[in-house]
This record gives C-alpha cells, sequence and structure tokens, in this order.
C-alpha cells in the first residue's frame, strides 16, 4: 500500500492548504496512492515512518532542528520527497532542508491584479 502524508499549511496566510490538500488527495488518488492524510504542524516529521511518499505545499514557518533531521534522515533512507510551490520559501533557516529541495525562495514581486484568458477550455488546468 503506498501512503502519503500532505504537509500543508499557510504559516504565512497567502495560500489555501485546505483547498491544496482536497484537490492534491484527489490527485494522488488517481495515481495510485492509496492513502493521503494530512499534517498542519511540522511535528509530524518526527512520525514519517509508514509513508512512502510526502508532500510539502507550506509557506512560512519554522522547522526545529530535531524535526529537520528527522525529514532528512527519511529521505536519505528512500522516503520520496515533492516540494511545491511556496515549500522553497518555507523554512528559510532550514539549510539541510533547503538542501535537499535544491532551491529556495528569493524574492516575490509586488502582488498585482491580472487578466486571465483561457485558450482552451477542455485543458485539464482549466
Amino acid at each position: 500500500m503506498k501512503r502519503a502524508l500532505i504537509l500543508s499549511a499557510s504559516y504565512a496566510g497567502y495560500h489555501a492548504d485546505e483547498a491544496a490538500f482536497a484537490f492534491l488527495a484527489q490527485e494522488l488518488a488517481r495515481r495510485g496512492i492509496a492513502s493521503a492524510e494530512r499534517a498542519t504542524a511540522t511535528e509530524a516529521l518526527l512520525h514519517l515512518e509508514g509513508f512512502d511518499l510526502l508532500v510539502v505545499y507550506t509557506d512560512g514557518g519554522e522547522l526545529p532542528a530535531e524535526q529537520e533531521r528527522s525529514l532528512i534522515q527519511w529521505v536519505e533512507a528512500g522516503g520520496a520527497l515533492v516540494a511545491l510551490h511556496g515549500a522553497t520559501a518555507s523554512f528559510p533557516q532550514a539549510k539541510g532542508y533547503l538542501s535537499l529541495l535544491g532551491a529556495r525562495f528569493r524574492e516575490h514581486p509586488p502582488l498585482t491584479r491580472f487578466s486571465v484568458f483561457r485558450a482552451d477550455a477542455q485543458h485539464m488546468i482549466t
């Protein structure tokens, strides 16, 4: 059985993390992940045994050293990590975490209004 843990939390308040969890769980199920659980606190990283996949959809926040070490050890032991969107803007002081990602958030342009035009109404992303 494949199990996923989705760390879905908007510590900085920028993203709709509950909606993201629902979407991600549905998409993982379509791809054969039998079980997806949601965690909103980084303490869950201390209990990754039994999970095959960790999806991080967060922004901001802090990652205590013990939790960071647990995550790194889990990945080194073969755990799969997928970091989405604001995950690179999460836990900026956690050097080991950022090293796992291979990237870090640098800056965001000012928020602004923009228009969206749907070019293909049949495309899955629309």
